[in-house]
């Protein structure tokens, strides 16, 4: 059976290979939307799949165990834990390792096609807001049931690994 590939789609793989493979863990690669599903013949040990003419890898997630990710704004600590989920390069922390107290309710939502509609928190530290800069899923796609209810940052919000 004659497999072919198209030339981005083994980049990316081999990319995100070696920089998973030289990091110690392997992360997530974004969604290529602008694959169709004829385009591509999948790899033999189902490495990759085409699902809804996206192309993403069949293990999507990995969770970080060996080292401590800390999310850090305003000076605390918001969130610390050993146990994230790094998708698309973000670490996902479980809820109870959140500070609960620095995160205040946003009615603020956006939808992602594979991972569903997330949900916002405002980061609030020592009287200081940053609006929507924390996200979860509480029902996420199937695709990403692995990060369902576990909060992730940006908008200055440093994440140290």
């Amino acid at each position: 059976m004659k497999r072919r590939y198209k030339l981005c789609v083994i980049f990316e793989i081999l990319f995100s290979h070696w920089f998973s493979s030289s990091a110690g863990l392997i992360v997530a690669n974004r969604a290529l939307l602008s694959v169709r599903p004829r385009e591509i013949e999948l790899a033999p040990l189902g490495q990759i799949r085409v699902s809804d003419s996206i192309l993403m890898y069949r293990d999507s997630f990995a969770a970080e165990r060996s080292k401590m990710a800390k999310a850090i704004w305003g000076g605390k600590t918001i969130a610390e834990s050993n146990a994230t989920v790094v998708v698309e390069g973000n670490q996902y922390f479980p809820p109870d390792a959140v500070q609960k107290k620095f995160l205040k309710p946003s009615n603020h939502t956006t939808i992602c096609p594979w991972k569903g509609t997330a949900h916002y928190y405002h980061v609030e530290v020592d009287g200081m807001q940053n609006d929507n800069a924390a996200w979860y899923y509480p029902e996420p796609k199937p695709a990403a049931a692995e990060i369902k209810d576990r909060i992730a940052f940006w908008k200055g919000v440093r994440v140290e690994v």
